[in-house]
């Protein structure tokens, strides 16, 4: 019986064809491409195309090397298509840097706000107002060492809650990638 142009023998060879192979063009595809699910609709492209031209790919002795390289080629064409669309423009990198210095200094100023007022007021003063230790001891009224010791804590505590944002995130980042998986 012909169906479509193909024979249910011919069917049923494809079939058996793509059982012994699908795997194998999955994995070939993996060397190149990182994301699985990339790498399986290359795998099924190409087995698709072998559907398509079963006729002609069928008897030939070299149909897996075939359906690998369309596999291949098909990978290597939407990686193409993908970079063309994601090619980031110098607007693009701009406001992403706008958009993290937006979000650091929004960190700051809410870091800032939880140090007891003469660390902040020390910190503001000599590291955003850029003032110097004599400035900001005159601005404050107190002797330099004191604007040190107060520039000193408040670093340090703001260090501390930079070094606990950090690990946050990097928590959220792995149970993220956890989840991927």
């Amino acid at each position: 019986m012909v169906v479509y142009g193909v024979t249910m023998e011919a069917d049923a060879d494809y079939e058996e064809f793509f059982r012994t192979t699908f795997e194998r063009a999955i994995r070939s595809v993996s060397r190149i491409e990182r994301d699985p699910g990339l790498a399986e609709d290359a795998a099924i492209e190409a087995f698709a195309r072998a559907h398509l031209h079963w006729r002609s790919v069928g008897p030939d002795p070299n149909r897996e090397a075939w359906v690998l390289r369309v596999a291949i080629n098909a990978s290597i064409d939407q990686g193409r298509r993908n970079r063309r669309r994601r090619r980031p423009t110098d607007a693009d990198r701009r406001a992403t840097e706008i958009e993290d210095h937006a979000t650091d200094r929004i960190w700051v100023v809410h870091e800032l706000r939880r140090l007891p007022r003469r660390q902040r007021e020390a910190v503001a003063l000599r590291h955003l107002a850029d003032l110097s230790e004599h400035e900001t001891a005159a601005a404050m009224g107190v002797s330099i060492g004191s604007v040190k010791t107060h520039v000193h804590r408040g670093l340090r505590a703001l260090g501390r809650s930079m070094h606990e944002f950090e690990e946050v995130g990097a928590d959220e980042e792995e149970s993220d990638d956890a989840r991927r998986r």
